[in-house]
């Protein structure tokens, strides 16, 4: 996950704007399948992990369902993978917040799944 956001975070910088939507979104993923692995959950033989894991972490959470963050990852999921990366040219200021969203969901969930849980 670190690695795919270093990319991101690189390619913002540099102004590739397509670039960085691409590895946040991979980081997204990696995120929330590990947190979902860490709670028992078992990968598939295929690509696309994410929306299994955040179904997984949505239902077999007491305290992380729908009401309590679980809409929010679910929404950001689904606007991370509109028609693929990003239909057409990204723009800096979409970049911006998609950097900005990722990030500060990534924070919420590593703060509500701790790794020592």
């Amino acid at each position: 996950m670190l690695n795919h956001y270093r990319q991101a975070v690189d390619g913002f910088t540099n102004h590739k704007y397509e670039s960085a939507n691409g590895d946040l979104r991979t980081t997204l993923e990696d995120l929330v399948t590990r947190l979902a692995e860490e709670r028992g959950y078992q990968r598939r033989q295929r690509a696309s992990q994410g929306a299994l894991a955040i179904s997984f972490l949505t239902e077999n959470s007491r305290d992380f369902n729908d009401e309590n963050g679980g809409m929010l990852l679910r929404g950001l999921w689904k606007l991370s993978h509109t028609h693929g990366s990003h239909p057409g040219q990204s723009d800096p200021d979409e970049a911006r917040f998609r950097m900005q969203v990722i990030t500060a969901t990534a924070r919420f969930l590593l703060r509500h799944f701790p790794a020592d849980s």
